[in-house]
Parts: structure tokens; C-alpha cells; sequence
């Protein structure tokens, strides 16, 4: 009987650990919004952002991410991270919404007003939520139909920094004097 516990507790497990796992974003094995792939740099304060011919994103030497021609954005190992479709939807796994990618904007899930755009001159411009603008770097060789590309990583790049980012609470403590 302990045995028949032990494997129905593994069986268990495993169902659960197998129900739990994500599931690729909509339309991965065929893709989705055709990009268009080449050498073109970010350059922002002290670092260098890079999108090579191959689809490797790279910071300052290291990979951060590949995207390739059918807007399939995924880790170095392959695992996904998004897909941008045609209609400029970009998707994370389990149908998560993030965003939307035009040829030279971007915005946050749900909003009405992009967060961050590329000017021709490739300038990444970024807006707080007051309608504040701040310049936030340089994209070199985003011309033509690279500049969707470039909007792309520049969102997905400020995405990950916007996770990242430290949160700030208030809380309410009671102090206990220790004598």
C-alpha cells in the first residue's frame, strides 16, 4: 500500500508539474508578422544594445534574447517569450497580452497611447505617464523596413527593464523596543 502512495504521489506530481507549465504564445510553429532581419545598434548612456543578422540580441557582448523572420522572439535556448502578429499584437506565453508594435511605436497592453517610439533620425523617444518625454538613445542602421525590427526589440528591451524594476510600497510597521 505505501508503494501504491509513493507512485500515486509521483504520478500526481508530475500531472500537476505538466498542468502547470506554460504554454507556447497562439500561432508559434508557424508564426506570425514577417521582420526584417540585419545589423543595426541601440546605443543608450554606457551601453550598447545589438541586433545582428542571425536575429541574436545582444547588451554589451552577451545575449539577451533572438527574434527571428516571423516575429517568433524566444531565449537563447529557444524557449519562447513572445510573438508579434500580423495585426501588431505581440503575445507571451499562455496568450499573455504585451502589447502592441507598430513601424515606430510601441504601447503597453490595453493602453491608448504608446510608451515609447523611433523617430527617423532613430531616436528612441520614451513617454511617462503624464505625457513627459525623455530621449533614451540612439538606433543606427534601423532604415527602411529594420525600423519595425528595431521598435520591436527596443519593446521587448524596455519591457524586461519595466519588470525589472524596483516596486515601492507603503507600509505600516509597529516598533518593538528590544530591553
Amino acid at each position: 500500500m505505501k508503494a501504491f502512495t509513493t507512485i500515486g504521489t509521483l504520478v500526481w506530481i508530475a500531472a500537476t508539474t505538466l498542468g502547470c507549465s506554460a504554454t507556447p504564445p497562439p500561432n508559434w510553429a508557424q508564426g506570425g508578422a514577417p521582420v526584417t532581419l540585419g545589423h543595426a545598434s541601440w546605443e543608450r548612456d554606457d551601453e550598447v544594445i545589438e541586433l545582428n543578422p542571425d536575429g541574436t540580441i545582444t547588451e554589451d557582448g552577451d545575449v539577451l534574447f533572438q527574434i527571428d523572420q516571423v516575429g517568433r522572439v524566444y531565449y537563447e535556448d529557444g524557449d519562447p517569450i513572445a510573438i508579434l502578429l500580423p495585426d501588431g499584437h505581440l503575445v507571451g506565453e499562455d496568450a499573455t497580452g504585451m502589447g502592441e508594435v507598430g513601424p515606430m511605436s510601441a504601447a503597453f497592453p490595453g493602453a491608448a497611447f504608446a510608451w515609447l517610439s523611433l523617430n527617423p533620425q532613430g531616436h528612441v523617444i520614451r513617454y511617462d505617464r503624464d505625457g513627459g518625454e525623455y530621449y533614451d538613445g540612439t538606433w543606427k542602421g534601423c532604415d527602411g523596413p529594420m525600423i519595425r525590427t528595431c521598435t520591436l526589440v527596443t519593446h521587448v528591451v524596455a519591457m524586461r527593464e519595466w519588470e525589472r524594476r524596483p516596486r515601492v510600497g507603503v507600509g505600516v510597521g509597529v516598533m518593538v523596543p528590544l530591553n
